[in-house]
């Protein structure tokens, strides 16, 4: 049997590095679904506070490139975009992080598009609490 050289060895050992980096990046950055319902979430408005039942359908898409290499502060980061119902009421939400754990994501809520005025702000410290603030004063809306 014949031995391989050293420099078909490199090149197998190269693209088996390769080829595992390649499997892993796909499998970490393939959205997670997810689906909670929540109860007693805290709504704050000015000068109230109350309690109110919410559900979310989301994805969440991990390793989000940001930052810049010029600078030196590339990291990674999570998306969470989805569909949150609110007493009844359907609502589109997307929000951000700036680490690569999923906690600490900051969002905002809104009806149909982004491009719509935000009717909430939220942030979920993990994926099992979530608090909104409310840009309005009475209801909902």
């Amino acid at each position: 049997m014949k031995r391989l050289s050293k420099k078909n060895y490199i090149i197998i050992v190269i693209s088996i590095i390769t080829l595992i980096y390649i499997i892993g990046m796909y499998k970490y950055r393939k959205p997670i679904i997810i689906h909670k319902t929540f109860s007693n979430v805290i709504v704050i408005k000015p000068g109230i506070q109350n309690t109110v039942n919410a559900e979310i359908n989301a994805k969440i898409y991990r390793g989000i490139y940001s930052g810049s290499i010029i600078n030196l502060n590339l990291h990674f980061t999570n998306r969470i975009e989805g569909k949150i119902t609110i007493d009844g009421k359907e609502y589109n939400f997307e929000g951000f992080n700036g680490e690569a754990k999923l906690i600490n994501i900051l969002g905002s809520v809104y009806e149909n598009n982004p491009n719509n005025s935000v009717i909430f702000w939220f942030k979920m410290n993990d994926l099992d609490s979530i608090e909104l603030l409310s840009k309005y004063s009475s209801g909902l809306k």
